[in-house]
């Protein structure tokens, strides 16, 4: 047998991004069950399941008719002032790694406790943990499954699996989950503890809109968003493209509307497509989760104002959620770093890598691919500054990675 000889590593530190291995952090923190797994290195399987895409919902212990249970458990994300994580579904029974140190104190998981006020309570509880499920498709289900962001129904043609409440970290909370969740609507428990233990947090999402570009949105400035989970039996992939209301040839819209994250100088959450004929679950003083639509960037960004198809400075982004126009077998990847797609593949399109500023602590977390060209709805052309989406560049001159491709495009745009 071939034995693979590991890479040249380098040994001095260069200082770019860093990665550490995450450990439960529950002890005392409302699930007694993880109490004997704290500070322990958490484990992870990564598993095949025959039929369409798994969903994973939370604030619920059941899956919905026609789907099979995989495992059910708690909802749990970083603690809620250190830094962004992603909340995840943590199996019930949970096992430690059999490798690493224990209590490093490096990445650390919390169980997640519900926060009221943008949420409703009830049906949600105070300070309770919340429990989620992953479930599969039975053998007579399949399809493609995505999240209608900001209704509470899903399109023609299209199957409602759930509809429940758009949820996220709070808007001045740099820690918890950046990424946004359907809570469903009627939530189920498993074990929990209603006193305040202070790990990750969730807070439902309102719209914040008045004043922010969209004047068809601005009646539902504050209101609680909804959202729907809906299947798609003809389809196998989905696809959301940024920057954009139309598809790719080939694809069909399923919906569209308008790109929207957290404030530019608030705290990141994941950018998502709010639909462009929003809904409302009622209004909330509270305020605690954001939607801002986004605005256009220019700089890296390549601006030509007057032109069809250019970006312009500080017009409302929009987007829309595509899906195959023909029923195929096909699965959907983005190929970062590159104009084009590898061999055997096929080219939905090409463009280049948008996010937020590296200084500003909101906006969105997560990275999106943008067409070289934009189609934009309703806009205004003034800024507004609620969330703000620039282009990115590599920087990576001194920072571990010496072959030459890597030098040679350093400060240039990324594809």
């Amino acid at each position: 047998m071939q034995v693979l000889q590991p890479a040249r590593a380098l040994v001095t530190v260069e200082y770019g991004g860093f990665l550490y291995g995450a450990e439960y952090e529950t002890s005392n923190y409302g699930v007694s069950d993880f109490s004997s797994v704290s500070n322990q290195p958490i484990a992870c399987a990564v598993c095949e399941v025959a039929g369409a895409a798994t969903l994973m919902i939370p604030a619920t212990t059941n899956c919905p008719a026609g789907w099979m249970t995989e495992y059910q458990g708690y909802l749990m994300a970083n603690y809620y002032s250190h830094r962004k994580g992603e909340y995840v579904c943590v199996d019930k029974n949970p096992e430690s790694a059999s490798i690493g140190n224990s209590n490093t104190n490096q990445a650390r998981w919390y169980p997640t406790e519900t926060y009221c006020g943008s949420l409703p309570c009830p049906p949600y509880t105070q300070d309770r943990e919340l429990s989620c499920v992953v479930c599969s498709p039975s053998l007579n289900v399949s399809g493609t499954v995505y999240t209608r962001w900001g209704r509470t129904s899903c399109p023609n043609d299209t199957e409602l699996v759930y509809s429940g409440r758009a949820a996220s970290t709070h808007t001045s909370e740099s820690g918890s989950g950046a990424n946004n969740l359907c809570l469903y609507g009627n939530p189920t428990y498993l074990q929990h503890n209603d006193n305040q233990q202070q790990g990750a947090r969730i807070y439902g999402i309102q719209y914040y809109t008045n004043g922010y570009g969209l004047r068809s949105f601005y009646s539902l400035h504050q209101h609680r968003a909804p959202c729907s989970v809906c299947l798609k039996s003809t389809a196998e992939t989905n696809l959301m493209i940024p920057g954009r209301n139309d598809c790719p040839t080939d694809w069909t819209v399923e919906y569209k509307g308008y790109l929207m994250a957290n404030y530019y100088n608030h705290h990141k959450i994941n950018w998502v497509c709010v639909d462009e004929n929003p809904e409302s679950l009622g209004y909330s003083p509270s305020g605690q989760g954001r939607w801002y639509p986004t605005e256009t960037e220019c700089g890296r960004m390549k601006c030509q104002n007057g032109i069809k198809g250019a970006y312009y400075q500080d017009w409302e982004l929009s987007c829309a959620l595509c899906s195959p126009s023909t029923s195929r077998r096909s699965s959907v990847f983005t190929h970062w770093g590159s104009n084009s797609c590898p061999n055997g593949t096929r080219t939905v399109y090409s463009g280049f890598m948008g996010g937020s500023y590296y200084s500003y602590s909101g906006s969105g977390a997560n990275l999106l691919c943008m067409q070289a060209q934009a189609v934009y709805g309703e806009h205004e052309t003034q800024s507004q500054s609620g969330a703000l989406l620039y282009g990115y560049e590599y920087r990576t001159r001194g920072y571990g990675l010496r072959n030459s491709e890597f030098q040679n495009v350093h400060n240039r745009q990324r594809t």
